[in-house]
């Protein structure tokens, strides 16, 4: 949906309500918040817990409302590299032990985490 807040109709926030504005901010915040867990070093004891993050912030898709917090979303899912090694990540996460997972995991993991940290900024 529209929020207004874009630059083709630039007095648009005019009208919107406070408790839109609102809701948009504390997406935004969500999403940023996320992004801030999913770029700390990876390593064997916090894999898993760095995929659940992958995980919530994917379901977060249902609750989007906002233009721009859709549009972030959306950046950040459009890499298939990243969206393939959270997938094998979590399809492992169920069948091996958390605390000795296969080396790959790690290092699909650690790939999908360098994406975050690399284009963080631009979303």
């Amino acid at each position: 949906r529209a929020t207004g807040y874009s630059s083709g109709d630039f007095l648009a926030f005019l009208k919107c309500s406070p408790k839109q504005m609102a809701g948009d901010t504390r997406e935004l915040e969500d999403i940023t918040n996320y992004l801030e867990k999913l770029q700390e070093t990876v390593n064997v004891n916090n894999w898993d817990d760095i995929v659940d993050n992958f995980m919530c912030l994917y379901d977060l898709h249902t609750q989007l409302k906002g233009e721009r917090s859709c549009a972030i979303f959306l950046s950040i899912w459009k890499d298939e590299k990243l969206r393939k090694s959270i997938a094998v990540a979590d399809k492992f996460q169920k069948v091996v032990n958390v605390n000795d997972p296969p080396a790959f995991i790690i290092h699909e993991v650690k790939n999908a985490v360098g994406h975050v940290k690399k284009n963080a900024t631009a979303w």
